[in-house]
């Protein structure tokens, strides 16, 4: 199915005023200068208010906060968005959703608190239901939550958290690279954007690999053919 995307001057002027809340560069270096507490405070003046009734205590509740304002804004996209915009971003955050699935496949294997666990979840949920996280998370070993993908091969046999993680990977990339070949108008610039998902995820495989000294790397690299 083509999908032509084209310019929506509603979309774009909202999404402009969102990018110059983006932080600078010089915000940046402010933050490299500055503690962890005044670092918290810094960004709550700048465009962060609902972090002040929000426990910060920790970096990893940071990035649980990081990650919450990071799905608000990409859901106020999607709001704002005509619908062949949002068959866009929906494919996209097909990226996060997929790391809710493999932080629960972590969270089997270090025998985690479920409670623990959905409070790091990407709320998204535009493909996979909180509902069906919680099957997953239910689950009461790695194999049986892995029989219980629908995207992975039935053949798939493999425990090995790299190797499966890897073909969650490939299902990602898959699924946008046949995604940007109906790409029309304007949508050809996203599809460029979007294609470069590829390589970036090839190069945090390769430091993977590299990381657990397997040479290997063939078998693990994602191609658009595949």
């Amino acid at each position: 199915m083509v999908l032509k995307v084209g310019f929506s001057p509603y979309t774009y002027a909202r999404a402009a005023v969102m990018k110059s809340k983006l932080l600078k560069k010089e915000d940046y270096s402010k933050l490299l200068k500055m503690g962890y507490q005044e670092s918290i405070r810094y960004l709550q003046d700048i465009d962060y208010k609902e972090w002040e009734n929000t426990d910060l205590g920790s970096p990893t509740l940071v990035e649980v906060a990081m990650n919450e304002n990071l799905l608000r804004a990409a859901s106020k996209l999607y709001r704002i968005s005509d619908k062949n915009m949002k068959q866009v971003i929906m494919t996209y955050l097909l990226r996060y959703e997929l790391e809710n699935i493999k932080l629960i496949m972590r969270s089997k294997i270090a025998k985690a608190d479920p409670q623990d666990i959905e409070k790091l979840w990407y709320r998204s949920f535009l493909h996979y239901k909180e509902h069906f996280l919680k099957e997953l998370l239910s689950k009461e070993d790695l194999h049986s939550l892995i029989k219980s993908l629908p995207f992975l091969d039935k053949k798939f046999t493999s425990t090995n958290l790299f190797d499966v993680e890897n073909a969650i990977d490939k299902h990602y990339i898959n699924v946008l690279y046949l995604f940007v070949q109906d790409l029309r108008g304007q949508g050809k610039q996203l599809a460029e954007f979007i294609l470069h998902e590829i390589d970036a995820a090839n190069i945090r495989t390769i430091l993977s690999l590299m990381k657990d000294h397997r040479t290997e790397m063939g078998k693990y690299l994602v191609h658009s053919s595949d």
